[in-house]
């Protein structure tokens, strides 16, 4: 049995460290409900030469929605830059220009286009795919870039300290003679 300043001093311990292990807890708390709560987007890109001559490219832009809850698509624009074959070309597509690196700097500068009817809600578990037709003769290398907005909730940025619209992009180099998504 402790003795009186025992006992005092073990009350003064749990005193000052309580609010540091409520706080730890709160934290993983919110981390772990946000990580339920929050949509997680995969997207892809794919593209295939198509038509007699080989230059009509058909690309198959794909949303899953890998999370438990339901995501609310914003705004999906496609990005389609034609480029000369070069030593070095990142996979990082701009959808602005003044953002253009000088080194990679697109054959052809094109505005990003708004896909059409995108699906406004993605259900968890949901894989859409949208194809779309581009007409691109004399073109051997093309850089796409497929960038969708996700509207967040009130309660979810308060959470996720986010902006109102999240974006999530993917990419992929598409070569006359080579489909591979990157």
């Amino acid at each position: 049995m402790p003795g009186p300043d025992g006992g005092s001093q073990w009350l003064e311990v749990v005193r000052a460290f309580a609010p540091l292990v409520v706080a730890f807890f709160a934290g993983v708390f919110s981390v772990w409900l946000f990580r339920v709560t929050a949509p997680v987007l995969s997207l892809g890109v794919e593209g295939q030469w198509v038509g007699e001559r080989a230059d009509v490219l058909l690309l198959r832009l794909t949303i899953e929605n890998r999370s438990r809850v339901v995501s609310t698509l914003g705004e999906c624009r496609v990005r389609v830059l034609e480029h000369h074959y070069q030593a070095m070309l990142s996979e990082w597509v701009p959808f602005e220009e003044a953002t253009v690196k000088p080194a990679e700097a697109p054959a052809k500068w094109v505005a990003p286009h708004r896909v059409e009817n995108p699906p406004e809600h993605v259900y968890p578990g949901e894989k859409v795919t949208i194809e779309l037709l581009r007409s691109l003769p004399n073109t051997q290398l093309v850089h796409v870039g497929f960038q969708i907005s996700q509207r967040l909730g009130r309660w979810r940025l308060r959470l996720a300290g986010q902006p109102i619209m999240f974006r999530n992009t993917a990419t992929a180099w598409i070569a006359r003679g080579i489909e591979r998504a990157a």
